[in-house]
Protein backbone atom coordinates (compact mmCIF):
# COMPACT_ATOMS: atom_id res chain seq x y z
CA UNK A 1 0.00 0.00 0.00
CA UNK A 2 1.64 3.22 -0.93
CA UNK A 3 0.92 6.84 -0.41
CA UNK A 4 2.63 10.25 0.11
CA UNK A 5 4.88 8.48 2.96
CA UNK A 6 5.27 5.50 1.43
CA UNK A 7 6.39 5.77 -2.53
CA UNK A 8 6.35 3.05 -5.09
CA UNK A 9 10.15 1.86 -4.52
CA UNK A 10 9.43 1.07 -1.15
CA UNK A 11 5.89 0.41 0.14
CA UNK A 12 4.92 -2.39 1.04
CA UNK A 13 2.47 -5.59 -0.21
CA UNK A 14 0.06 -5.53 1.56
CA UNK A 15 -0.98 -9.14 1.63
CA UNK A 16 3.04 -10.19 2.86
CA UNK A 17 2.00 -7.82 5.72
CA UNK A 18 -0.98 -9.45 6.28
CA UNK A 19 0.87 -12.68 5.95
CA UNK A 20 4.06 -11.59 8.25
CA UNK A 21 0.59 -10.57 11.25
CA UNK A 22 -0.74 -13.78 11.39
CA UNK A 23 2.63 -15.78 11.38
CA UNK A 24 3.14 -13.73 14.67
CA UNK A 25 0.73 -15.91 16.65
CA UNK A 26 2.60 -19.08 15.60
CA UNK A 27 5.74 -17.53 17.06
CA UNK A 28 4.23 -16.46 20.48
CA UNK A 29 2.12 -19.88 20.63
CA UNK A 30 5.54 -22.06 20.31
CA UNK A 31 7.01 -18.96 22.87
CA UNK A 32 3.75 -19.90 25.47
CA UNK A 33 4.35 -23.64 24.79
CA UNK A 34 8.29 -23.67 25.41
CA UNK A 35 7.94 -21.47 28.70
CA UNK A 36 5.37 -23.57 29.74
CA UNK A 37 7.45 -26.99 29.04
CA UNK A 38 10.30 -24.72 31.08
CA UNK A 39 8.00 -24.59 34.14
CA UNK A 40 7.02 -28.39 33.59
CA UNK A 41 10.43 -29.34 33.72
CA UNK A 42 11.63 -27.11 36.89
CA UNK A 43 9.19 -27.75 39.20
CA UNK A 44 10.06 -29.59 42.14
CA UNK A 45 8.67 -32.91 41.61
CA UNK A 46 10.42 -33.01 38.19
CA UNK A 47 14.02 -31.29 39.01
CA UNK A 48 15.29 -31.44 35.43
CA UNK A 49 16.95 -27.98 35.27
CA UNK A 50 19.15 -28.52 32.25
CA UNK A 51 15.85 -29.36 30.31
CA UNK A 52 14.03 -26.13 31.90
CA UNK A 53 16.77 -24.21 30.74
CA UNK A 54 16.61 -25.19 27.60
CA UNK A 55 13.31 -24.62 27.31
CA UNK A 56 12.49 -21.37 28.73
CA UNK A 57 16.09 -20.15 26.53
CA UNK A 58 13.66 -21.64 23.09
CA UNK A 59 11.04 -19.52 24.89
CA UNK A 60 13.06 -16.11 24.83
CA UNK A 61 14.07 -17.04 20.93
CA UNK A 62 10.64 -17.69 19.45
CA UNK A 63 9.85 -14.57 21.43
CA UNK A 64 12.19 -12.31 19.63
CA UNK A 65 11.31 -13.86 16.42
CA UNK A 66 7.72 -12.69 17.23
CA UNK A 67 8.84 -9.09 18.29
CA UNK A 68 11.37 -8.55 15.19
CA UNK A 69 8.61 -9.50 12.93
CA UNK A 70 6.48 -6.86 15.03
CA UNK A 71 9.42 -4.29 14.31
CA UNK A 72 9.73 -5.04 10.86
CA UNK A 73 5.74 -4.37 10.38
CA UNK A 74 6.78 -0.94 12.01
CA UNK A 75 9.70 -0.64 10.30
CA UNK A 76 7.86 -0.69 7.37
CA UNK A 77 4.76 1.87 8.24
CA UNK A 78 2.06 -1.04 8.17
CA UNK A 79 -0.58 -0.11 10.45
CA UNK A 80 -1.78 -3.15 12.80
CA UNK A 81 -3.68 -3.66 15.50
CA UNK A 82 -4.00 -7.61 16.39
CA UNK A 83 -5.26 -8.62 19.50
CA UNK A 84 -4.02 -12.07 19.52
CA UNK A 85 -5.58 -14.64 22.00
CA UNK A 86 -4.40 -17.79 23.08
CA UNK A 87 -6.04 -20.56 24.49
CA UNK A 88 -4.25 -23.55 27.13
CA UNK A 89 -6.42 -25.80 25.80
CA UNK A 90 -4.57 -25.49 22.28
CA UNK A 91 -0.83 -25.75 23.35
CA UNK A 92 -0.68 -29.67 23.77
CA UNK A 93 -0.99 -32.69 22.16
CA UNK A 94 0.93 -35.40 23.47
CA UNK A 95 1.15 -38.48 20.97
CA UNK A 96 -1.18 -36.69 18.57
CA UNK A 97 -4.33 -36.74 21.69
CA UNK A 98 -4.80 -32.64 22.58
CA UNK A 99 -4.41 -32.56 26.24
CA UNK A 100 -6.93 -30.81 28.39
CA UNK A 101 -6.46 -31.22 31.82
CA UNK A 102 -2.74 -29.14 32.82
CA UNK A 103 -2.60 -31.78 35.26
CA UNK A 104 -1.55 -34.76 33.19
CA UNK A 105 0.93 -32.76 32.17
CA UNK A 106 3.44 -33.39 35.66
CA UNK A 107 3.68 -36.66 34.09
CA UNK A 108 5.03 -35.60 30.85
CA UNK A 109 8.38 -37.29 29.90
CA UNK A 110 11.54 -35.69 28.29
CA UNK A 111 11.05 -37.44 25.25
CA UNK A 112 7.62 -36.77 24.35
CA UNK A 113 8.35 -33.01 25.45
CA UNK A 114 11.42 -32.83 22.84
CA UNK A 115 9.43 -34.64 20.38
CA UNK A 116 6.27 -32.33 20.42
CA UNK A 117 9.32 -29.47 19.94
CA UNK A 118 10.20 -31.08 16.99
CA UNK A 119 6.29 -31.58 15.64
CA UNK A 120 5.69 -27.70 16.65
CA UNK A 121 9.19 -26.47 14.81
CA UNK A 122 8.43 -28.25 11.47
CA UNK A 123 4.74 -26.74 11.69
CA UNK A 124 6.16 -23.64 12.43
CA UNK A 125 8.77 -24.11 9.41
CA UNK A 126 6.36 -24.59 7.03
CA UNK A 127 4.32 -21.88 8.16
CA UNK A 128 7.49 -19.55 7.72
CA UNK A 129 8.07 -20.94 3.86
CA UNK A 130 3.79 -19.80 3.52
CA UNK A 131 5.00 -16.50 4.69
CA UNK A 132 7.82 -16.46 2.41
CA UNK A 133 6.00 -17.36 -0.78
CA UNK A 134 3.43 -14.56 0.16
CA UNK A 135 6.25 -12.08 0.35
CA UNK A 136 7.71 -13.45 -3.22
CA UNK A 137 7.51 -9.82 -4.77
CA UNK A 138 8.39 -8.41 -2.00
CA UNK A 139 12.09 -9.08 -1.69
CA UNK A 140 13.20 -7.46 2.09
CA UNK A 141 10.39 -9.07 3.65
CA UNK A 142 10.99 -12.77 2.12
CA UNK A 143 14.85 -12.12 3.37
CA UNK A 144 14.14 -10.89 6.89
CA UNK A 145 12.26 -14.36 7.12
CA UNK A 146 14.94 -16.25 5.11
CA UNK A 147 17.53 -14.78 7.08
CA UNK A 148 18.27 -14.99 9.93
CA UNK A 149 15.18 -16.59 11.10
CA UNK A 150 14.45 -19.64 9.05
CA UNK A 151 18.25 -20.84 9.18
CA UNK A 152 17.63 -20.70 12.95
CA UNK A 153 14.61 -22.77 12.47
CA UNK A 154 16.47 -25.04 10.68
CA UNK A 155 19.56 -24.92 13.42
CA UNK A 156 16.91 -25.33 16.34
CA UNK A 157 15.23 -28.52 14.44
CA UNK A 158 18.25 -30.60 13.90
CA UNK A 159 19.35 -29.59 17.38
CA UNK A 160 16.14 -31.26 18.38
CA UNK A 161 15.99 -34.15 16.34
CA UNK A 162 20.04 -34.81 17.66
CA UNK A 163 18.44 -34.38 21.48
CA UNK A 164 15.87 -37.23 20.90
CA UNK A 165 18.57 -39.81 19.20
CA UNK A 166 20.81 -39.39 22.26
CA UNK A 167 18.37 -39.62 24.67
CA UNK A 168 17.10 -42.66 22.80
CA UNK A 169 20.52 -44.43 23.00
CA UNK A 170 20.73 -43.09 26.23
CA UNK A 171 17.99 -45.47 27.16
CA UNK A 172 19.00 -47.90 25.26
CA UNK A 173 22.32 -48.27 27.08
CA UNK A 174 21.08 -47.62 30.44
CA UNK A 175 18.59 -51.13 29.64
CA UNK A 176 15.58 -48.86 29.42
CA UNK A 177 15.70 -47.29 32.64
CA UNK A 178 14.05 -44.25 31.61
CA UNK A 179 14.63 -42.43 34.57
CA UNK A 180 18.41 -42.50 34.70
CA UNK A 181 18.60 -41.70 31.68
CA UNK A 182 15.98 -38.60 31.84
CA UNK A 183 18.88 -37.79 34.52
CA UNK A 184 21.99 -38.07 32.34
CA UNK A 185 20.25 -36.70 29.39
CA UNK A 186 19.72 -33.44 31.72
CA UNK A 187 22.80 -32.78 33.45
CA UNK A 188 24.27 -33.11 29.80
CA UNK A 189 21.93 -30.49 28.77
CA UNK A 190 22.87 -28.62 31.39
CA UNK A 191 26.50 -28.63 30.91
CA UNK A 192 25.83 -27.62 27.25
CA UNK A 193 26.81 -31.28 25.92
CA UNK A 194 23.55 -32.04 24.45
CA UNK A 195 21.58 -29.39 23.10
Amino acid sequence: MCDEYYPSPVCFNEGCMNAITNHITFEFHAAFKYLYMGAVFGQYIKERPGVAKFFLEAATEERGHGIQMMDYLNMRGFEYNENFRFSKDDLWKINGNHVTDTSDLVSLKIREALQEAVNMEIDVTEKILQVVAKCADDYHAADVFTNPILEEQYTGLRKLQGAIRTYDALIKGNSGNEELAEFIFDKKVLKGEIL
